[in-house]
């Protein structure tokens, strides 16, 4: 079970600008910071590394946030799953909410303090007793 200091959180999202700013409003945080443009990358990346928390861009060029999270949920069932988007709506948040099983349902914008606070949140959420099911490299399923 990972530290706060040692948790890895992935961004999914294919807004290269939103990446960067995100990447700067977290860069003082005590987790690690992952970030990938599209719902391929994320997998390869949760396929090598054992990401705590997953925060997710729900419309993206290949799939949707909700298929992706969909994806992490039976393959990485420990992984804390977060949607964030600019275009909520109600058949979106109950697609997240029954596919993805998200922690979270965040829109944008989002405030730096409610990304942080979420953020912490959910890393708590991974290391509870609770999050008994595993996703590390030698144990992810297949």
């Amino acid at each position: 079970m990972s530290t706060e200091r040692d948790a890895l959180v992935l961004v999914v999202d294919d807004d290269v600008n939103l990446l960067r700013g995100l990447t700067r409003v977290l860069r003082h945080q005590t987790f690690q910071l992952l970030t990938a443009r599209s719902g391929e990358e994320a997998r390869e990346i949760l396929k090598r590394w054992p990401v705590d928390v997953v925060i997710c861009d729900q419309h993206m060029p290949g799939t949707r946030g909700t298929e992706l999270l969909a994806w992490i949920a039976e393959h990485c069932p420990r992984t804390v799953r977060i949607i964030l988007t600019g275009q909520p709506d109600l058949k979106t948040a109950v697609d997240a909410i029954n596919r993805g099983q998200v922690f979270r349902f965040l829109t944008k914008p989002c405030s730096d303090w409610d990304l942080v606070m979420t953020i912490h949140d959910a890393l708590e959420a991974a290391r509870s007793p609770m999050n008994v099911s595993c996703c590390r490299p030698d144990h992810a399923t297949p």
